[in-house]
């Protein structure tokens, strides 16, 4: 779940409370949005739900979105500070989850475990703070929540998430001296040391605010003893240095009474730090938060500065697996959703490209078709014109013929016949009163703009009324007569060659 600009809640529950809170976490601030502190001491699992759907319409939280993280305190675990002879990761789970059952009378299948590598021994050695809890108690704590709509997410050791918050707050991410943390409850008190902002030792003390606040000095008495017990069962196992710097993390009229006896009993510094100043509340939540000055909601406002980075979440395989095979199912779903609107969409576009390729098809043809119907209209115009010139053209020849003979034939050149077929041929037939005025004559006609292939047929001289005269036959073709006549007059002139006589 990511952290960023993402509302949670933050649930801790034991035989005896329920602590839940509600976190608004951003990039600029942590916010505490609503806080509750119930008491179920001999409460059944069913009272239990419907206290928690009491406490939840209260913080107004959508069940729809609602999301949950469960911390899980000391003294609801076993811990061991171990050493393993690896350093690579998969190699050290795969010892741990051998090793686990040796240290807890239950067997492997009864209890979930976590653990946290926080440094290197002799080289070749890891050193390792292994968390056991009963899967029972783990599965209580899922099951009533998700009763109520409510998923989880994460289950954290307390311990851990109390180390990561301080060390945010005290900045001893690379600190090389072990720093103790002291959480004081209403009944118990989280005794924790953390190096480099992990926790590498915890225990619960017997002793809390009410002991004090009842019992007195007595009771100061009977929690410092317990203090220097841990600190002395820490050291004898060797884990680090000695603290030289413990943290108070309730308020100051809580613990100013332990402080000085504390200090010189360990030889060390103590220094209050509430945890309270570094959140933000809301007037509800520093309402409850003040009610109950005697109770400690460390524990269950710690993931909003240090959710990330957690080594131990305390969650089952089983449900891990669930919540990924879900994820991935809800993926799936999203991804089969988008895949049909892409093929709608796909569909939608391609049949709309058809349409519109189908209505333009159409209309070029509609138009085509139009244009077809002009053309045709047209060209029974044309051709009805070209008729009609041609008719009134062809009926002008033969006058444009006999005009134009008329200005070249010369006064003293008689013609007896003039013939223009329908081909463009003509053969005039007529008397010269010398050969050489025929001649001339064909070469005038040659000239002429009107006529071409001009060819003697024949000439003969003969007397005629007393006088020499020159008989001749001359055919020639019009000029826009086709080419395949004239090659037809040459072939005719040829097999008809003229032969001269004289009479």
């Amino acid at each position: 779940m990511g952290q960023r600009d993402r509302e949670y809640i933050s649930c801790l529950l034991t035989e005896e409370i329920l602590k839940v809170a509600q976190l608004k976490i951003s990039a600029s601030a942590s916010k505490v949005e609503n806080l509750s502190l119930s008491d179920i001491k001999g409460k059944s699992d069913e009272e239990i739900k419907s206290e928690l759907e009491r406490i939840l319409s209260g913080f107004k939280l959508s069940k729809s979105k609602a999301r949950a993280v469960c911390v899980v305190p000391p003294s609801m675990t076993i811990t061991k500070n171990i050493e393993i002879p690896s350093l690579e990761p998969k190699e050290i789970e795969s010892i741990i989850d051998l090793q686990a059952g040796r240290h807890t009378p239950y067997s492997r299948e009864e209890i979930v475990i976590g653990y946290i590598n926080f440094g290197v021994y002799q080289k070749n050695y890891s050193k390792i703070l292994l968390v056991i809890v009963n899967r029972q108690v783990i599965m209580r704590q899922i099951n009533i929540l998700e009763s109520v709509g409510v998923k989880v997410e994460k289950i954290f050791f307390a311990p851990e998430v109390k180390s990561g918050f301080y060390a945010k707050t005290l900045g001893v991410f690379d600190d090389q001296l072990p720093v103790g943390i002291i959480d004081v409850n209403s009944t118990f008190t989280d005794f924790t040391i953390m190096l480099r902002g992990i926790a590498i030792a915890c225990r619960s003390i017997p002793v809390g605010a009410k002991d004090i606040i009842d019992e007195g000095e007595e009771a100061k008495k009977r929690f410092v003893e317990e203090l220097k017990q841990s600190v002395e069962s820490y050291q004898s196992e060797d884990i680090e240095k000695i603290p030289q710097k413990y943290v108070l993390a309730k308020k100051r009229e809580m613990t100013d009474g332990i402080k000085d006896l504390a200090a010189a009993t360990l030889g060390a510094s103590f220094e209050i730090l509430s945890y309270d100043d570094s959140l933000v509340f809301s007037d509800k939540a520093k309402k409850v938060f003040d009610e109950n000055n005697a109770e400690s909601f460390l524990d269950v406002l710690s993931p909003s500065l240090a959710y990330d980075g957690r080594q131990i979440d305390l969650l089952p395989e089983e449900i891990k697996t669930q919540r990924i095979i879900e994820k991935q199912g809800q993926e799936g779903i999203k991804f089969g959703a988008l895949a049909i609107i892409l093929l709608v969409l796909s569909g939608a576009i391609f049949i709309s490209k058809i349409y519109f390729k189908s209505s333009l098809l159409e209309k070029i043809q509609t138009q085509y078709n139009e244009t077809e119907r002009a053309a045709g209209s047209l060209e029974k115009i044309s051709t009805k014109t070209r008729i009609i010139k041609g008719y009134l053209e062809s009926r002008l020849v033969p006058l444009d013929v006999v005009e134009e003979l008329y200005r070249i034939i010369p006064d003293d050149i008689y013609l007896k016949s003039f013939v223009l077929d329908e081909n463009g041929k003509i053969s005039i037939d007529g008397t010269s009163d010398s050969m050489s005025q025929v001649f001339a004559l064909v070469g005038t006609l040659e000239d002429s703009g009107i006529f071409k292939g001009v060819k003697t047929k024949s000439t003969t001289a003969k007397k005629e009324r007393g006088k020499d005269v020159a008989s001749f036959e001359i055919v020639f073709m019009l000029e826009s007569a086709e080419d395949g006549d004239e090659e037809e007059l040459e072939e005719e002139q040829i097999a008809e060659a003229p032969a001269e006589t004289t009479e």
